[in-house]
């Protein structure tokens, strides 16, 4: 795991400024670029480099395109990673990678052989990327199975797995900060994220669902932390056990909180996050998090990009595993 020091060195920013933007220090006040380059060094310092190319493709010539805006980028490091995958993959590769942020219009000027597109999209900007290229393959967003390949979390299971846990360690009373996200045209909001639809779905069936335990902002950390101060003014006999947040983000938010009032983490509240981002082994208490493979995601992508270029055409939907990773926040 790459260390403080790691990204200190590799940035050239201090030590006080590299903790400070992982651990979305709002009182910061540097540059939107400084908080770019620091927490694209944690991403591709975490990275595991797999060097096993088969076949150069330095004339091969993709676009990357995010469904965010630039800025957006740096509030969901979740995307952050998966882009890092898919350019250091392409790097290794030989392959050319453009990134475009939300901007299919400038994309037409281009000339590529393929695209992968990051994010929640709407209808009408993947009818635009169907005009532009048969070759396209979506990361954490599937349109329609039968048309385009897509990479996704089986978040599903993820959520199944982490309740099991916690019903299991004695945490009963089971609390759940969702987010909400809009698609790629700024306005349509996406009805409901599939993390909170599971969890919903699996307390009903194991007969603990309570609909006071659920609350739904978007997944910043500060939506997190409002959340949870709205949650904390609860009776003490009517507080959760453990908390599930829907990104890490969300749980850091939920962490400030709760050290911010005479609870103790995970004694009193215990706190669980989702993507294991690189920031989650330095906040604290360090958090137990759902380690999404996000590296991996953006390198399938890559991998289904080139067997299209390669004569597949039989559409492909990989769902990728996670792992929980226990850290301090849970017992």
């Amino acid at each position: 795991m790459a260390t403080l020091k790691d990204i200190s060195d590799k940035t050239g920013y201090s030590l006080a400024t590299v903790s400070r933007v992982l651990n979305y220090d709002s009182s910061l006040a540097v540059s939107n670029e400084t908080k770019r380059t620091i927490l694209e060094a944690a991403e591709a310092l975490a990275y595991s480099k797999n060097r096993n190319e088969r076949k150069n493709y330095s004339k091969t010539k993709i676009i990357c395109l995010l469904s965010l805006a630039e800025e957006e980028e740096l509030d969901k490091l979740y995307y952050i990673s998966i882009r890092v995958g898919i350019e250091n993959k392409c790097n290794q590769l030989g392959i050319q990678a453009l990134r475009f942020y939300n901007d299919i219009e400038s994309m037409k000027n281009e000339n590529f052989d393929g695209v992968i597109a990051v994010g929640k999209f709407s209808n009408q900007h993947v009818a635009e990327l169907k005009s532009l290229t048969n070759h396209v393959v979506f990361v954490d967003f599937s349109p329609a199975e039968e048309d385009f390949d897509a990479v996704m979390v089986d978040f599903k299971k993820a959520i199944q797995k982490v309740i099991d846990y916690c019903l299991s360690t004695n945490y009963n009373n089971i609390y759940f900060l969702g987010g909400q996200e809009t698609l790629s045209d700024k306005k349509t909001l996406i009805e409901e994220d599939v993390r909170t639809k599971e969890y919903c779905r699996y307390m009903k069936k194991l007969g603990i669902y309570d609909e006071k335990n659920i609350s739904i902002g978007d997944f910043s950390a500060e939506s997190g932390y409002h959340n949870t101060k709205t949650l904390l003014k609860r009776s003490e006999d009517s507080l959760p056990d453990v908390i599930i947040a829907a990104s890490d983000p969300i749980a850091i938010g939920a962490l400030k909180a709760i050290n911010e009032t005479n609870y103790t983490i995970p004694n009193d509240i215990a706190v669980v996050g989702f993507n294991d981002i690189s920031i989650a082994a330095f906040v604290y208490p360090t958090l137990t998090t759902v380690k999404v493979y996000t590296e991996l995601m953006g390198e399938s992508a890559v991998d289904l990009l080139l067997e299209q270029l390669n004569g597949r055409t039989i559409t492909k939907t990989l769902y990728i595993a996670t792992e929980l990773v226990i850290r301090e926040s849970l017992k």
